[in-house]
Order: structure tokens, then sequence, then C-alpha cells
């Protein structure tokens, strides 16, 4: 994580609000909150663990459309969630 985006984390966090700054930490969050392992998540959605690791890492910024409903169908939020600048508490 680049220090403008912890420097942003840690202000939103000051103020009860969890917002990441990327998509990459969007989807790790999501994941995270669904208590989910990359593995677990690889498994459930039928997208190979890799893809979701590079997903997080930022290094794949334009996922499939179908890698994004698959994914957001088992963590029980919509592809755009997957997508956003900032998840809801």
């Amino acid at each position: 994580m680049r220090n403008r985006e912890k420097s942003r984390n840690v202000a939103a966090m000051r103020h009860g609000i969890t917002a990441p700054a990327t998509p990459a930490e969007a989807f790790r969050a999501y994941r995270l909150r669904a208590g989910l392992t990359v593995a677990e998540l690889a498994e459930r959605s039928g997208v190979d663990k890799a893809t979701l690791h590079r997903i997080e890492r930022g290094d794949h910024t334009k996922p499939h459309m179908r890698t994004l409903i698959a994914v957001a169908d088992v963590l029980g939020v919509t592809p755009a969630d997957l997508l956003a600048e900032e998840v809801p508490q």
C-alpha cells in the first residue's frame, strides 16, 4: 500500500469510516468481512486462486465481469461493490 493510501485510510478510520483507497482493497475487505481465505473464495466462486491474489494485490485492475459476478455472489455483494472505493461498515 502506498503512503498516500495509508494516510487516507488512517484518516478515514479516525472518523469511523472504513474507506479502502482502491478496488483491490475493497475486494479484500469484503472477502475478510465474509471470513474467507483466498483459497476458500476461489473454491466457492470457481475463480482461480492466482487471479484473486492478483486482483487483491492490484496487479489485475480490470477483472472480467464473470469474475466479478462469481465473487460477488459468494460474498453477498454486487459486482459494483467490489469495484467501489469505499466499503461501508
